[in-house]
């Protein structure tokens, strides 16, 4: 089927693609929205993948408090991504105890960059 108005057939593909990475990032929205994450973690990002192979992205700006860990381990537990980046965790060692509160017994390891003094700090999960 030829496009109206003489546009391209890539054009109309690009059209198609933003709108259904639209539509993704708006049920992630809802979904967010509807468990409660949006109120916990309202900077969490959905950064690709489908429902199945979601990828996410937080600044969590520190996970030394027991709490903020707990709110991580909640929207891991609630939204199941496949790949979680953190960023900012002000953590300095990660170590198993701090991995295993982020995700129970599920969780054996994660790939992480210290932070320097008080600032930095990435987690890959």
């Amino acid at each position: 089927m030829e496009p109206k108005n003489g546009g391209s057939k890539n054009f109309r593909e690009e059209e198609i693609s933003k709108l259904i990475e639209f539509r993704v990032a708006r049920r992630f929205e809802r979904e967010a929205r509807a468990t409660g994450v949006a109120e916990v973690a309202p900077t969490v990002q959905k950064i690709g993948g489908d429902d199945q192979d979601r990828a996410l992205s937080w600044n969590v700006k520190g996970l030394r408090k027991e709490v903020m860990r707990r709110k991580v381990r909640n929207v891991m537990q609630k939204l199941q991504p496949a790949v979680f980046f953190i960023q900012e965790t002000k953590l300095g060692v990660y170590d198993s105890k701090i991995l295993r509160e982020l995700g129970g017994v599920v969780l054996a390891k994660g790939i992480g960059v210290e932070a320097e003094g008080s600032t930095g700090g990435l987690l890959t999960l």
